[in-house]
């Protein structure tokens, strides 16, 4: 009797102890992440982008603003170019400036730039296939990694803090080369 007594107190401080060492293991935190993009209607993303051209490299502050399929990418920074909007809507891309708009055409599958970059990232978050899933600690943040296959050639590499599940940073490579980096500055859902 006794040893069953201490079996049972023995599982019933591991479980406390999973409980309070945040011990969802990093499946169940793909799905919570998966569940909570889905689940929004409104989703906002600011990030800071690094995209490497090879050449050269172009930084710059983005916001992607979207309700359902439909979104607004602005660009925030640099000053030069502040204001350009990019209208996304049934897989066109439309610009926009001060009034004026541009109708970019259609959106290739794997039209990777800074412009698409965070909707590319949010339907990854959403529908993706997660080819790996880990924790790992990102500048001192408990995060849990997801990486998807954006095409055949490109991957993305997302870490959400493990506590919050909110995109801290995100890596899209290319034949594993890192072509496009972003920190995320804030992140809102509704």
């Amino acid at each position: 009797m006794k040893q069953v007594l201490a079996l049972a107190q023995m599982t019933a401080l591991c479980l406390c102890l999973c409980a309070c060492s945040g011990g969802a293991s990093e499946a169940e935190l793909a799905q919570e992440i998966r569940i909570r993009f889905l689940s929004a209607e409104n989703v906002t993303l600011t990030a800071d982008l690094t995209a490497d051209y090879e050449t050269a490299v172009f930084a710059c502050k983005l916001e992607y603003a979207c309700r359902g399929a439909e979104g607004t990418v602005s660009v925030l920074a640099p000053d030069t170019v502040a204001g350009l909007e990019a209208q996304i809507a049934d897989g066109t891309l439309q610009l926009r400036y001060d009034g004026a708009a541009w109708d970019a055409g259609r959106l290739n599958a794997d039209g990777l730039s800074p412009v698409t970059a965070l909707p590319l990232a949010l339907r990854e978050w959403r529908d993706g296939f997660i080819s790996d899933r880990y924790r790992e600690s990102w500048n001192g943040t408990d995060a849990v990694v997801l990486v998807t296959e954006t095409a055949d050639d490109t991957a993305l590499r997302t870490w959400f803090d493990a506590g919050t599940l909110q995109p801290i940073r995100g890596e899209y490579y290319r034949n594993g080369i890192l072509v496009l980096g972003m920190d995320f500055t804030a992140v809102s859902l509704s």
